[in-house]
């Protein structure tokens, strides 16, 4: 309940962003950028200094390449959204942007190699109708007022956005586990440089604008950590959903607190576009809901984070990707625990036990032997219990790799390391015969 609290505030928190926008007074476009970006680079500081504990440098060294791809990604997204929601009404922008996980999908099949599902494909057909309703909309207008109106860049400008967060989302997955919330800061700074570089001084706004814009950025921030709070107790398909309260909510308080309407191509193709994401959310919400049922009853912890996304299988991956690394990585080190837990337990003196038929049985202590645990019937499951609950309390293996092994463990066993078990069930058998 606490993660669905959380993750609702966040969505509620980003609604009130278009409202703040027409609440401006003089500052021009470039100069909103400006302050919206330092307040959104001040908000990810603070958040990182609470978040890490004032261990700055770590933080930043951990966010990787990755991290500094993905900021520089987001840094390029703001604008265009910021832009965007200066030129067309604010519900238009709202659902536009709302496409951004159909396009993370997208990106992600052509980045990562990730297999897309069937429905992502309708929800993006869905998807796009909607958009390209708001599009001939906006390019009629265009024409009427003579080529001079900013409904069709301002449209434009938010797709660009769209794709933009999308891409930043896929960007973050070469580096799962890490804490990549420096990346934002980062972002903010690479924004505000944008809107810095063509104003030549011209900074100067009157003390309300400047108090309105560095609080649009810590807003925005807010709904940012309130979401990511959000996602350590809920799926994050869940997060994905209740976020997307922004869209349902934003367009409300535009109309109800500064009256803005918007037109009938917005309001035919916006709740089209909203349909398609919505029915997209449910879904993985559905899906991961399914996937924590199948790992209790397969016996397997489901955890406050098996809601992480799951990251994609051995063969959808690229043979030389940072998330084939990981998961190569943690399997053979579990499996080289595992394989010392044999080695020790027969140093120890353990015997297999003959039965009369001269089969062997279950293994006895040697006389002169010290008690010690069995060693595991099953050195991957042994593996398994490593990964999934020792791991779990020392917080070391990545997340996003741990929620993949739990849901994923009988096909790990038969495509990535099947010969690696096979090699360390063949030690554990020669063991027993030696002892014989």
């Amino acid at each position: 309940m606490r993660g669905v609290v959380l993750a609702f505030l966040g969505g509620v928190s980003l609604s009130f962003g278009g409202v703040m926008f027409r609440l401006v007074e003089d500052a021009d476009h470039l100069q909103v950028l400006l302050y919206r970006s330092a307040g959104f680079a001040i908000g990810a500081l603070i958040f990182v200094l609470i978040k890490r504990r004032g261990q700055m440098i770590s933080a930043f060294r951990g966010i990787g390449r990755a991290g500094l791809v993905a900021s520089v990604i987001l840094g390029l997204a703001i604008p265009f959204y910021t832009l965007a929601i200066q030129k067309i009404p604010v519900a238009n922008a709202l659902f536009v942007v709302s496409t951004s996980p159909l396009f993370a999908a997208i990106v992600g099949l052509i980045v990562l190699r990730e297999k897309v599902k069937a429905i992502t494909w309708i929800a993006a057909g869905v998807a796009l109708i909607g958009v390209g309703v708001m599009l001939y909309g906006a390019f009629s207008k265009e024409v009427e007022a003579g080529l001079n109106n900013d409904l069709l860049t301002g449209n434009v400008m938010a797709l660009v956005a769209a794709l933009g967060l999308g891409s930043y989302a896929v960007a973050l997955r070469f580096r799962t586990g890490a804490d990549m919330s420096p990346a934002l800061i980062l972002a903010g700074v690479i924004s505000a440089s944008i809107a810095l570089a063509p104003i030549y001084g011209d900074i100067a706004v009157n003390r309300f604008d400047l108090i309105l814009c560095l609080a649009m950025g810590l807003q925005a921030m807010l709904g940012f950590a309130l979401l990511t709070f959000g996602a350590r107790y809920i799926p994050a398909a869940e997060v994905a959903l209740l976020s997307l309260m922004e869209v349902m909510l934003g367009p409300i308080w535009v109309e109800l607190f500064i009256g803005e309407a918007v037109d009938k191509y917005t309001l035919f193709g916006g709740p089209i576009v909203l349909a398609a994401v919505l029915a997209f959310s449910i879904i993985g919400v559905r899906d991961a809901r399914r996937r924590r049922s199948e790992r209790r009853a397969a016996g397997l912890p489901a955890g406050r984070r098996a809601a992480l996304p799951e990251p994609p299988l051995p063969s959808e991956v690229k043979a030389n990707s940072p998330a084939r690394a990981d998961m190569t990585g943690a399997l053979a080190f579990a499996l080289r625990r595992a394989e010392r837990t044999e080695d020790e337990a027969t140093a120890a003196g353990r015997v297999p036990q003959a039965s009369e038929s001269g089969e062997v049985g279950d293994e006895a202590p040697h006389p002169s032997a010290r008690p010690r645990p069995a060693p595991p019937a099953d050195p991957f499951a042994e593996a398994a219990r490593y990964l999934t609950v020792e791991y779990r309390l020392r917080e070391r293996l990545a997340p996003v790799l741990r929620e993949w092994v739990e849901a994923n463990l009988p096909r790990i066993a038969e495509s990535m390391v099947r010969g690696e078990v096979r090699r360390l069930i063949d030690r554990v058998e020669d063991a027993r015969e030696d002892a014989l």
